[in-house]
């Protein structure tokens, strides 16, 4: 069965020109070489491009009523919905008026024993450009977590912290 796919551009050929090799991975890691699609096939217009954003990122928590709680604090997010999810499921949408983080418990949820960087389709983190970096670090430490990672670099900077189910956050300022 096959786990992802990834377009790679065939290494003869100049970028910008010929074709893209679809290479498709299977579960343990195995190579395979799918089928060329010509270039222009997948490139999109300049208003495709504008209009394309990320709307939604969801997670599985083990509380979503907590976890909303806690980024409504920490980044001034409201609740967008909140409600029963799947079979026995519930779900709390946060963020803002164009995307947002659906928190969602299945009430049976285990913790992964996996570390995310070497788990295959693990999260890494999510990311949260805020305003004012100072103000919400002091509110991560308010709220008991512990900011980490501390980073100046162009054109931003940043710290990381966790949130009580171990899900990686990067809080990231650009003024």
């Amino acid at each position: 069965m096959w786990g992802w796919t990834c377009l790679r551009r065939k290494p003869d050929i100049p970028v910008g020109q010929g074709e893209l090799a679809l290479m498709t991975t299977d579960k343990g890691g195995a190579m395979g070489l799918g089928a060329a699609m010509p270039r222009k096939q997948l490139q999109t217009t300049e208003k495709e491009t504008a209009m394309t954003r990320l709307e939604h990122v969801n997670l599985t928590v083990s509380d979503p009523d907590r976890t909303a709680a806690l980024l409504c604090g920490l980044f001034g997010w409201k609740v967008r919905w909140a409600g029963p999810a799947m079979t026995s499921g519930r779900a709390v949408h946060v963020g803002g008026k164009d995307s947002y983080v659906a928190l969602f418990s299945y009430g049976d949820a285990v913790a992964s024993r996996e570390e995310s960087y070497r788990t295959r389709a693990g999260l890494n983190h999510i990311a949260v450009v805020v305003a004012d970096l100072r103000a919400t670090e002091a509110r991560v430490k308010a709220a008991g977590l512990v900011p980490e990672n501390h980073a100046d670099y162009e054109p931003g900077r940043r710290f990381y912290f966790r949130e009580p189910d171990g899900i990686e956050i990067e809080v990231v300022s650009y003024s």
